[in-house]
């Protein structure tokens, strides 16, 4: 007995419901955005992660990349507000904002990385040259600030954020007579820096050590001045007790000046009068017990 093939119109059905079934809905992870399109048209977008449904045939879906993803305005030679030419590469790190923004710009993300390479050198063009070479080779932060900037500018039509730029690499020209050129005239540059701050070292040396001078002679006039003064008080007050003891016994008083200028007439023992032993001077070399 022969078995017959089973009819292949219910095959076939069955197959079509499950391709249509199958093509009635598509998934979105958690990296991803999707973007569902009807007859060209953005019909909605899908940020969940999961499984979506569409109209199969009518309804088609593009997928972009969620996540942070890099982009280089590869090397470009410019030269600095300083005259130094440089060769120069950037990066950036960028995500998608808005996935119908982005999707009209780019041509359905075709075109976008090239883009987003072409703004980031145009930014760093127009904003390397208003730096200096150091500020390129020292990765000056208010330089990256301004390029970052800069580069959300040029790239604001994308419909994406930029993260974060930075320079990849800072170079001279592959030019031995060139780089010595700049060697030198940055040693030269150096040099001036070093001389202009010995310069204003010795000025403000010399200005201290005057005002130091100054005020050294302001403080010895003045304590000269103290000095004479108390001198002077000093002087009086002796006078003055002298002129007490002389009022309280005369005599003692003359014989105390007449013990002092012996002294001070006779303070070397080289030291010899040739006087005749008469008037005042000699009134105590007398003796007085002989004399009655």
């Amino acid at each position: 007995m022969k078995l017959k093939a089973p009819p292949l119109l219910p095959i076939a059905i069955i197959a079509a419901v499950l391709f249509l079934l199958d093509a009635s809905y598509f998934t979105i992870d958690q990296r991803a955005i999707g973007i569902v399109m009807q007859f060209g048209e953005i019909l909605r977008i899908e940020t969940e992660p999961g499984f979506h449904l569409r109209i199969p045939y009518v309804q088609t879906v593009k997928k972009f990349d969620a996540r942070l993803l890099p982009a280089e305005s590869g090397v470009q030679t410019i030269t600095t507000k300083d005259e130094r030419a440089l060769q120069v590469a950037a990066m950036t790190k960028w995500r998608i904002a808005d996935v119908a923004k982005f999707y009209r710009a780019t041509a359905g993300q075709l075109r976008g990385t090239d883009l987003i390479s072409k703004g980031l050198g145009r930014a760093l063009t127009s904003e390397l040259s208003t730096h200096t070479m150091q500020d390129a080779v020292t990765g000056d932060a208010a330089m990256l600030a301004a390029l970052k900037q800069a580069t959300v500018q040029e790239t604001k039509d994308l419909g994406i954020d930029i993260v974060d730029v930075q320079l990849k690499s800072v170079e001279l020209p592959k030019d031995n007579d060139y780089t010595a050129a700049v060697y030198d005239r940055m040693r030269a540059e150096r040099q001036r820096v070093a001389a202009e701050a010995r310069a204003n070292g010795s000025e403000a040396a010399q200005k201290i050590r005057a005002e130091a001078d100054g005020t050294a002679q302001t403080l010895l006039a003045e304590a000269y001045r103290t000095a004479e003064q108390l001198r002077g008080e000093g002087d009086a007050k002796a006078t003055q007790i002298y002129a007490q003891a002389y009022g309280q016994d005369p005599e003692f008083f003359a014989f105390y000046r007449s013990l002092n200028a012996y002294r001070a007439s006779f303070k070397d023992k080289q030291d010899v009068l040739v006087l005749e032993p008469k008037g005042q001077f000699f009134k105590y070399f007398k003796d007085e017990g002989s004399s009655k």
